[in-house]
């Protein structure tokens, strides 16, 4: 209770301060409180223009939050905060239920909660905080089933979990299935025929949970429908397939510093300064606490669970690191968050094998070697960041070195054992605690943030001249105004509180509407205004010709803008 009172308060503790935070999914949120079809396919606005680029499960929690309690920051963002408490959650019940020592689950609990990039996306909408809280939850699942005399259920629940996740971000959630796969193969206590069978059933619960709404979309009507948001055919299947799929891998889907093609991938983005000070704090640490692990567990009491935990854990965080370092198209470092469980887990159940085995030949030089290098990489990556209170870097060295001497010359009684923990644990926590608690201290905004002190990057402001012309008969309009691309909408959307078009999608490359759609809702009347904005898009581009050439601008504070009730 202790640690989740405390994840509690930092992922709760003035969230507020990011505003309307990821003002995309922000948008998408207040659309689904206003409309339940908007809410079930994920539109963008709540007339159902164009959907957001993601399956829409990660925004149902905060557009109910939305309908609720009325749109405020607190309703966008602590949805996102519970996920992160429930994560933390699991994973300390995993963790426990694989070494059988609230211990080594209490530090896996702490060092997961305190890494930076969790307490930035657990107090973010993107849909990152509740895809962790079901890869976390179907891992707790599968290791429930190793043992348990209802594994079957157990299992199948796993891979119900994954699918469920597929809806928040797609094929990422895929990428533990090779991790519970292995895990449930090797270490189940079921004989091997009936493991077969019992993967084979949590392979259809997976194909299931995760089908079902893309299976409705592809069905439902394209007339009656929003227009699928990043697709080029109106189709749930190329936004999963493409966009958000293979085109992740192989470049052709590219954005920001992004590089196009297969010779983008690389390793040295791992070790780019936004993923290493978000995640890689304790990713040294846990790899060499872990092939220590992998020999000594021979001798841990709990032996099989530990080893399955173990496997478990690490292919986790090898597969995700794969993947990524071969991502050449649309990468973020927030990404990277779903290697947060996995490191923590690792250092809990590792730290806790090898300290009961520190009497032992070799043991006591791995723990210490962990524990010096741990050290440096805080300090180093503590030098290189903006968040570099005075005297922390003393602190570190300081309290490191001494728990490595400490360990390695063995000399305390062995009472003093939990102090020289507490020492290496405070040792290796500090500087992540402080840059995590920075990155609570700080606004973020926009579909790219990063870990620490703000992400460079601010939200739209919509003068309120132009707002109240947007409200002015809003009511006798499905859309107040229509604008080149969703991003722009959104920040029109959640200033008015009614729809906007985001003509062309997120990146404005999506053909919808078309001109003739467009010209067909103006002509019925149902748009109100046309905002000018740059038109990147071919489709934005027709459509921003057509209203420029039958209708006359005016200026509304210093925005462009077109009556589309009055021909010019």
């Amino acid at each position: 209770m202790a640690l989740l009172s405390a994840t509690a308060v930092i992922y709760l503790w003035h969230v507020n301060i990011s505003g309307m935070a990821n003002e995309y999914y922000s948008a998408a949120a207040l659309a689904g409180s206003q409309s339940w079809k908007a809410f079930f396919f994920g539109s963008l606005d709540a007339s159902g223009a164009i959907t957001v680029d993601k399956p829409p499960l990660a925004i149902w929690p905060i557009a109910l939050s939305v309908r609720l309690f009325g749109l405020s920051s607190w309703s966008l963002l602590v949805p996102q905060a519970v996920e992160g408490v429930a994560s933390v959650a699991l994973l300390y019940s995993t963790v426990r239920r694989s070494t059988g020592s609230p211990g080594a689950a209490l530090l896996s609990g702490a060092v997961f909660a305190s890494t930076p990039i969790a307490v930035l996306m657990f107090r973010y909408n993107n849909p990152d905080a509740l895809l962790v809280l079901l890869m976390v939850a179907a891992s707790y699942a599968t290791v429930r089933a190793l043992t348990s005399a209802h594994a079957l259920w157990w299992l199948a629940s796993g891979g119900a979990l994954v699918g469920t996740a597929f809806m928040c971000k797609l094929f990422q959630a895929f990428m533990i299935l090779p991790s519970l796969v292995l895990v449930y193969a090797l270490f189940a206590t079921v004989p091997i025929s009936r493991r077969i069978v019992h993967l084979l059933v949590a392979a259809a619960t997976t194909i299931l949970a995760a089908g079902w709404w893309m299976a409705t979309v592809e069905l439902w009507p394209t007339s009656s429908r929003p227009w699928i948001g990043g697709s080029t055919r109106n189709s749930v299947l190329e936004l999963a397939l493409g966009y958000n799929g293979i085109g992740r891998l192989t470049g052709n889907e590219v954005a920001g510093s992004s590089t196009s093609g297969w010779h983008g991938t690389n390793l040295p983005r791992m070790l780019g300064t936004p993923v290493w000070t978000g995640v890689m704090w304790l990713v040294p640490a846990a790899l060499i606490l872990a092939a220590g692990a992998a020999w000594a567990s021979r001798r841990c009491p709990q032996g099989r669970g530990v080893r399955a935990a173990t496997w478990l854990w690490m292919s986790w965080f090898v597969v995700n690191t794969v993947v990524f370092c071969l991502m050449a198209g649309i990468f973020h470092s927030y990404y990277t968050i779903v290697l947060a469980p996995a490191v923590a887990a690792l250092i809990g159940i590792s730290g806790l094998v090898l300290w009961r085995a520190r009497r032992h030949r070799g043991v006591s030089a791995v723990l210490t070697f962990a524990s010096a290098t741990t050290t440096v990489v805080a300090v180093v990556i503590h030098g290189s960041n903006s968040v570099r209170p005075s005297g922390l870097n003393p602190c570190i060295w300081a309290l490191g070195l001494a728990s490595a001497v400490l360990i390695v010359l063995d000399v305390a009684p062995r009472r003093a054992g939990q102090g020289i923990v507490g020492l290496a644990l405070v040792a290796a926590l500090l500087s992540p605690v402080v840059y995590g608690v920075a990155t609570a201290a700080s606004p973020h905004a926009g579909s790219g943030p990063q870990a620490g002190a703000g992400s460079g990057q601010t939200n739209n402001q919509v003068p309120a001249q132009l707002v109240r012309a947007l409200r002015s008969d809003a009511d006798r309009y499905d859309w107040v105004a229509a604008v080149p691309g969703a991003r722009a909408s959104s920040a029109y959307q959640l200033a008015t509180g009614r729809p906007v078009i985001g003509v062309g999608g997120y990146k404005q490359t999506d053909p919808a509407p078309s001109v003739e759609q467009f010209a067909a809702w103006v002509a019925d009347g149902r748009v109100h205004y046309y905002i000018d904005a740059t038109a990147s898009g071919p489709a934005t581009q027709l459509v921003r010709d057509w209203v420029k050439a039958n209708f006359t601008p005016e200026l509304i504070g210093d925005h462009t803008v077109y009556d589309l009730t009055s021909a010019s």
